[in-house]
């Protein structure tokens, strides 16, 4: 089956949500306390803390042009179809989860009505734009596709270098991808041999 970018970019995103859950920005997976939220301040810092938290691992803000960008799984692509915002409103969501494990009553029932605060657009556009900020989040034009002997297709990223195949990763930040499969038993059909 074919699916679009953007169709890849949102299922791959709602996979990772719902079997893996959020990637944090060291690709480690988070560790859970039974309060996760001890040191968590519940304001507008303190939700877009918790976003880069969860979520960071995914999302990064290039200030030089203003826009968001996602790992879709193959590559790090400009935030066009508001992912951010999808990967906030989920922050916002796992807030009243792990409010639930707070064995405190006050502070689980004053972090639930944070939470439900947390779902007007106003407080989503304070999270995600104090998010922008966050030193791990920021990344610079320069910082994507250093290596230019990586060479991103579809199905895996190719070292020039070596030929060898490997699978997309996002730690090496590739931006770029070459929309083709990359396919071993492939023939050259139209370029007769040069002796």
């Amino acid at each position: 089956m074919n699916l679009t970018h953007r169709e890849r970019f949102s299922a791959t995103a709602t996979r990772a949500l719902i079997d893996d859950g959020p990637v944090p920005i060291d690709g480690k997976p988070p560790e859970r306390t039974r309060d996760d939220l001890a040191d968590f301040r519940a304001t507008d810092l303190g939700n877009a803390e918790l976003l880069v938290r969860r979520h960071g691992g995914d999302l990064r803000y290039s200030h030089a042009w203003a826009k968001w960008l996602a790992w879709d799984g193959n590559r790090w692509a400009t935030d066009d179809s508001g992912e951010v915002y999808r990967r906030a409103a989920a922050t916002v969501r796992e807030l009243y989860s792990a409010a639930g494990s707070i064995p405190d009553d006050d502070r689980r029932k004053s972090i639930a009505t944070h939470a439900v605060k947390c779902e007007s657009k106003s407080r989503l556009d304070a999270m995600v734009g104090l998010a922008e900020n966050q030193a791990e989040m920021v990344i610079r034009p320069a910082d994507l596709d250093k290596d230019a002997m990586l060479l991103n297709v579809e199905n895996v990223t190719i070292d020039l270098r070596t030929g060898d195949l490997r699978p997309h990763d996002r730690s090496d930040f590739i931006f770029k991808l070459a929309p083709v499969e990359y396919d071993a038993e492939a023939q050259c059909g139209g370029y007769p041999d040069f002796r």
